[in-house]
């Protein structure tokens, strides 16, 4: 089961969607990025296929090929293709349609404030 999604920043395809789990493989276009944003619910594992940036919390720095990281709910995150494009893996847990956009290039702001900051990258 494959389900391809446009994005503006690149796109999205959905590799498997079942019982609260999906995998998605993100491309994100050089010199683009995701919106600055957070899930009230679900958590999610990142796994870096090439090198781009991360973005969490108020940090920006570097996400190295092979690397993983955990978001709880709440935690704010992005990531940005800086120099070349960028493929990123989600492993998600809970519902996939929980996102609250804090800053988006694409002007896709839906609610406006930001969860209490937490001081852990990738909590």
């Amino acid at each position: 089961m494959k389900k391809l999604n446009k994005k503006p920043w690149g796109k999205e395809e959905v590799i498997y969607d079942k019982e609260g789990v999906q995998i998605k493989i993100l491309t994100i276009n050089k010199g683009e990025m995701t919106s600055l944003h957070y899930h009230k619910h679900k958590e999610e594992v990142i796994t870096a296929i090439n090198d781009c940036e991360v973005i969490v919390g108020d940090n920006t720095q570097k996400f190295f090929a092979g690397n993983m990281i955990l978001f709880h709910p709440g935690k704010v995150h992005a990531f940005k293709a800086t120099d070349k494009t960028a493929i990123i893996t989600e492993t998600s847990y809970g519902n996939s349609e929980d996102l609250i956009r804090l800053e988006d290039k694409y002007e896709r702001v839906r609610k406006p404030g930001r969860p209490k900051k937490q001081s852990t990258p990738g909590n």
